[in-house]
C-alpha cells in the first residue's frame, strides 16, 4: 500500500513503455478511509496531462469505502509516456462520449458517428442501426 492514499504513481513493468499502441489494465488497493464510494479519479501522465481512463470499485471496506479499484486505459502508442499518477479529481473525457436512453420499447445507444436500437425480447436483438440523417437506417436482416 502506498503511503500516500491521494496520489498513486505508476510505472511500466520492466521500466521501458512500450513502442506501440497498448490497452492496460491494472488494481489499486486503497487504505481505509482513503477512498469513498463516490470519489471519482483522474489519471495523470507524467507530462502532466489528463489521460481518459474507465476506474470501478472492486471491492469495499466494512464502512462501506473502496478497499481495491480496477482500471483501464487505451493508449495510442503517441501519447505513451514514462510514467503516470492515479489521484482523486474529475476524469479527463475520451474523444468518444456516447449516450444510452432507455425507452419504453428498447434500449438506445448514441455513439455520435451511429444510433442503435436494440430490443428487449423477441426474435432479433438489434432493430435498427442509423448512420447520419434520421430515416437512413441500416435495418438487420
Amino acid at each position: 500500500m502506498n503511503e500516500r492514499s491521494d496520489m498513486i504513481p505508476l510505472t511500466w513493468l520492466g521500466g521501458t513503455k512500450p513502442e506501440l499502441p497498448v490497452g492496460v489494465t491494472w488494481g489499486v488497493p486503497w487504505a481505509e478511509g482513503a477512498l469513498k464510494r463516490d470519489e471519482p479519479l483522474v489519471l495523470y501522465s507524467s507530462t502532466g496531462e489528463r489521460t481518459p481512463v474507465q476506474s470501478w470499485p472492486t471491492a469495499y471496506w466494512p464502512d462501506g469505502g473502496v478497499k481495491w479499484t480496477a482500471h483501464a486505459v487505451s493508449l495510442p502508442a503517441a501519447n505513451v509516456t514514462d510514467g503516470y499518477r492515479l489521484q482523486k479529481g474529475e476524469p479527463a473525457l475520451g474523444g468518444s462520449v456516447f449516450t444510452v436512453t432507455l425507452p419504453e420499447d428498447g434500449i438506445e445507444v448514441d455513439t455520435g458517428a451511429i444510433v442503435c436500437r436494440f430490443n428487449r425480447g423477441g426474435t432479433s436483438v438489434i432493430r435498427e442501426i442509423v448512420r447520419g440523417e434520421a430515416g437512413s437506417a441500416a435495418t438487420p436482416s
